[in-house]
């Protein structure tokens, strides 16, 4: 046979194949037809084509933003990630944007958001560092001073209470005092023992001296030099002579005295503390700065979003105001 013939006749009974249905049924078995494979279990005959209802759309509309394009720029190291997308959720469900513009405003809109957060952050970041961080410095100052003048009260001269702003210096004297109130109601004066209390608290005594204290007052009782003797008074101890009693009425006053200052300092100390509850100047006004512009972009960015939307569902813009400030006149 020629071998033309034969080609052709080759080529038409392909051809006639192709156009049977027992073909065509072999060609549709591709990826989209079902598979039996070797366990005898069929495979989907169709990869699935996504929602085809009306919510269903809505719903998965935004399934390819889960993670905001800027949320890798604007996010630091140990900020909280989720919290940052639960956020930018949040305003797409609100402001429902279309069309790739509408998403990059809303996500924009997002990072300022979160750099407003982190401006409240800082600020009371600046607010406890002056709070705690300074009171704790003076408390390590005080406890200083202190240890400093308990070393050397003696040679001071003026003895521990010219010192009692220090609270801790304060309190020393206070539980000295106390001490020696209740030395002298249980054995009465002991002079080696209440003066160098005394002197510790009050400082050295020297003769003529005009400046009053309790070391001042314990010599004159316990030499003879006080007033005349008097009957027992409603507050004295009948066990402890009067002299002692004396003393006693005065060492009470003097404690007294002690602790009012005491929690007049506390207070003040108190009220000290909370007025460093707005960061100094400096970090006040560029703290104030940053947040201005914020402020400035936020708005910004809504105004832009808003028109891009009323322009997409055929709505009329509100008209645009420019308005240029200048000093010049």
């Amino acid at each position: 046979m020629d071998p033309e013939i034969s080609n052709a006749s080759d080529k038409t009974s392909m051809l006639r194949m192709a156009h049977e249905p027992q073909f065509l049924e072999i060609e549709l078995l591709d990826s989209t037809a079902p598979v039996e494979n070797k366990a005898g279990v069929s495979s989907p005959a169709r990869k699935a084509g996504g929602p085809r209802t009306p919510k269903g759309k809505e719903r998965s509309k935004n399934n390819s933003l889960k993670h905001g394009l800027f949320s890798k720029a604007v996010l630091l190291k140990d900020e909280p990630r989720d919290e940052y997308e639960s956020m930018l959720n949040g305003l797409r469900d609100h402001l429902q944007p279309v069309g790739t513009l509408e998403i990059l405003l809303v996500e924009r809109l997002a990072t300022q958001f979160w750099r407003q957060r982190r401006l409240l952050i800082a600020e009371g970041a600046e607010i406890q560092k002056s709070r705690e961080f300074v009171a704790w410095d003076e408390e390590r100052r005080d406890e200083a001073i202190a240890e400093v003048f308990l070393d050397c009260s003696i040679g001071h001269g003026l003895g521990l209470m010219s010192e009692i702003a220090n609270p801790m210096l304060l309190q020393w004297c206070l539980d000295q005092l106390e001490d020696l109130r209740a030395n002298i109601k249980l054995s009465g004066f002991e002079p080696e023992r209440d003066e160098e209390i005394l002197t510790e608290v009050y400082g050295p005594y020297f003769k003529g001296s005009s400046r009053k204290s309790l070391l001042k007052s314990y010599l004159m009782l316990f030499i003879g030099e006080s007033s005349p003797d008097e009957m027992f008074g409603p507050q004295d101890d009948p066990s402890l002579d009067n002299s002692a009693n004396e003393f006693l009425r005065e060492l009470e006053a003097e404690i007294e005295r002690l602790n009012r200052y005491k929690a007049t300092e506390s207070e003040r100390r108190k009220l000290l503390a909370l007025s460093r509850s707005v960061p100094d100047a400096m970090q006040m006004d560029r703290l104030l700065r940053y947040g201005t512009s914020l402020d400035r972009e936020m708005d910004r960015t809504l105004k832009q979003l808003e028109r891009l939307q009323r322009m997409r569902r055929g709505q009329p813009l509100p008209p645009s105001i420019d308005v240029n400030v200048s000093s010049e006149e």
